[in-house]
């Protein structure tokens, strides 16, 4: 039987404990998936919010072109963010 570095080992031994690592994040994510739901749905309505307020810059006018461009990027990406991935 051949001998194996120690370095194969010292790599099996890292695998190993980052397959323990990942296995934990798993069961902590499955466990407290009702509470990650809801900090996504608080994300989501600060988000939301944020785009209202910024569309009450662009109502109250006054916004160089640069200005108006972002406000209206910003708008957009909020948008996109919130919109159910399934359809």
């Amino acid at each position: 039987m051949e001998n194996y570095p120690d370095e194969m080992f010292e790599e099996a031994a890292r695998r190993e404990k980052e397959n323990q690592v990942l296995e934990i994040a798993k069961q902590a994510i499955e466990n407290n998936a009702p509470a990650f739901k809801r900090l996504a749905e608080i994300e989501k309505n600060e988000l939301i919010d944020k785009a209202i307020e910024e569309l009450g810059w662009i109502v109250m006018g006054g916004q160089d072109g640069e200005e108006f461009y972002n406000s209206i990027l910003f708008i957009k990406q909020v948008l996109e963010r919130c919109k159910c991935p399934d359809l």
